[in-house]
């Protein structure tokens, strides 16, 4: 099979991972759905990432794109993949995560041009891109700061209370904005979106629980998990 022909890349083991029956195998049915890539992704990514390989020998061609262009194509393309319904994914093994986050620095190294065994953390610093692990926590946490001010969606907010909504008297958990965490017996219910993210929550600073806006509860959330990942 040659390399760089449409059929090479869609058994490789750059994005054939997301497409395996084994991953679906090990994630609950109702993630299945969501976990499975159309054909249009592979189509996509093909038609991107193809484009190294065509001009890989080519010495007069090998910049043809400037880095600029293809972190336009790689964000508008491929990174909705990533991020549709990624809050569903916080109880991913360690395995899974990793597979995952091997797609998201092949397509950081299809930017800048780099091999295939290059470091990427610099890469991430340039583009001011964060790993699926931390994209994925702020995703959760911004949806639960809508949950907690706007009570949207809806069905989602019996799921969380506040620790001072357990106490009749004034307590300094009324005002820090701390989440009561459910009693649990489980390793799978502790993984789960209502427990990962209310510890994840708890976590934060008071500052960034207490923002006035999703805006600047976003703005100030990135920068913490920007220092913490440089």
């Amino acid at each position: 099979m040659r390399r760089g022909t449409r059929s090479w890349f869609v058994e490789s083991p750059i994005l054939s991972c997301l497409r395996s029956q084994h991953v679906s195998d090990r994630l609950p049915i109702t993630k299945v759905a969501v976990f499975r890539l159309e054909d249009k992704l592979f189509t996509q990514c093909y038609e991107t990432i193809r484009l190294r390989h065509d001009f890989r020998n080519e010495e007069r061609l090998k910049n043809f794109f400037p880095s600029k262009l293809k972190q336009i194509l790689i964000q508008t393309l491929v990174m909705p993949y990533f991020d549709y319904c990624d809050v569903l994914y916080s109880d991913l093994s360690v395995e899974l995560s990793l597979r995952l986050q091997r797609v998201h620095n092949a397509c950081v190294r299809f930017i800048f041009n780099s091999r295939r065994y290059d470091h990427v953390s610099e890469y991430f610093l340039q583009l001011s891109w964060l790993r699926l692990r931390e994209r994925r926590s702020v995703h959760s946490l911004c949806l639960l700061y809508q949950i907690l001010n706007n009570s949207t969606p809806i069905y989602l907010v019996p799921r969380f209370t506040l620790l001072a909504s357990h106490h009749n008297r004034d307590t300094r958990s009324q005002h820090n904005h701390v989440l009561s965490i459910p009693l649990h017996q489980t390793s799978l219910y502790s993984a789960s979106f209502t427990i990962h993210t209310a510890r994840s929550w708890n976590s934060l600073s008071q500052e960034i629980r207490s923002s006035r806006s999703l805006k600047s509860f976003k703005y100030t959330l990135l920068r913490n998990v920007f220092n913490e990942q440089n």
